[in-house]
């Protein structure tokens, strides 16, 4: 039983790596970088520890994902930013009805 369970444990860890290498390895090709960056991260990979490929794995992800909604992101800051300045002029356009009643409520109270 024991010796099923540390197959199984190696087939997962097996299975594991293999994705997380394909994912690397698809991250890389999409990435901006000059092929002489990428092909250097290649070539260090294999003296890199577990963790250090999982970090750089974790790095390349992110950076997709950024470059990924850059766009949405840039559309999003532009959408907010018409927001605001629509709220900043109805603030206004408010303000100044309401010193308009101010004014007619002074006159009233003046009669």
């Amino acid at each position: 039983m024991t010796q099923t369970n540390n197959n199984q444990d190696f087939e997962d860890v097996k299975r594991d790596l293999q994705l997380q290498g394909r994912k690397i390895a698809l991250l890389l090709y999409e990435s901006p970088m000059p092929a002489e960056i990428k092909e250097a991260w290649i070539t260090l990979m294999p003296t890199m520890t577990l963790d250090q490929i999982d970090r750089f794995g974790t790095i390349l992800e992110n950076y997709f994902v950024m470059q990924q909604t850059a766009e949405i992101d840039a559309a999003y800051r532009a959408l907010a930013e018409e927001i605001a300045a629509a709220a900043q002029n109805l603030e206004l356009e408010n303000e100044e009805k309401l010193l308009e009643q101010i004014e007619i409520v002074k006159k009233l109270e003046s009669l």
